[in-house]
């Protein structure tokens, strides 16, 4: 399945333009014109779940490749919105399921630290950073899992779901 989502994603990449990355698990979505409307102009969909959590070392953060960014692109992150709070079901002192969005000259300049674990203290909506970055080198956009509360691990968590709303912006 999870190899398929890749495939898939990869043949659209294409179409967009947009590069793939081998460790891309993450679903991305171009939004519909109609769709675009309900989501404040957002053009992609970029959904996260706990299957895409799969970092093995203690006490680790896990960088998340969303898209491939070239010279003379830009990228919005306009909102996220959190669909069902992240979670370790076996372990309720496990506060910790917090992401960054940015890329790899600043990893939350477009979406500071914000909670998503139902053990802590979950944001269910936030606002990205009121950046539009247009890119003069390559780079990615990048979601960072940051790392868990002390001796445990990101791959534990088992349920979750957020969605990102994007807006890219192409003057190649």
């Amino acid at each position: 399945m999870q190899k398929s989502r890749l495939l898939i994603f990869a043949a659209f990449a294409a179409l967009l333009g947009l590069a793939a990355t081998a460790a891309q698990a993450v679903v991305v979505t171009r939004l519909t014109a109609q769709e675009a409307a309900l989501h404040k102009g957002s053009t992609h969909l970029v959904v996260l779940t706990a299957a895409d959590i799969t970092e093995t070392t203690v006490n680790t953060a896990q960088v998340i490749p969303v898209f491939a960014i070239d010279d003379k692109m830009g990228v919005e992150l306009v909102y996220m919105k959190l669909v069902t709070p992240f979670e370790d079901a076996s372990d309720a002192t496990s506060i910790i399921t917090a992401i960054e969005v940015g890329d790899g000259a600043d990893p939350n300049h477009l979406l500071a630290s914000t909670e998503l674990n139902v053990n802590g203290t979950e944001i269910d909506a936030a606002f990205g950073i009121d950046i539009r970055q247009m890119y003069t080198t390559a780079d990615n956009v990048d979601v960072t899992v940051l790392a868990p509360t002390t001796g445990d691990f990101l791959y534990l968590i088992d349920t979750g779901e957020v969605h990102l709303y994007f807006t890219l912006y192409d003057a190649r």
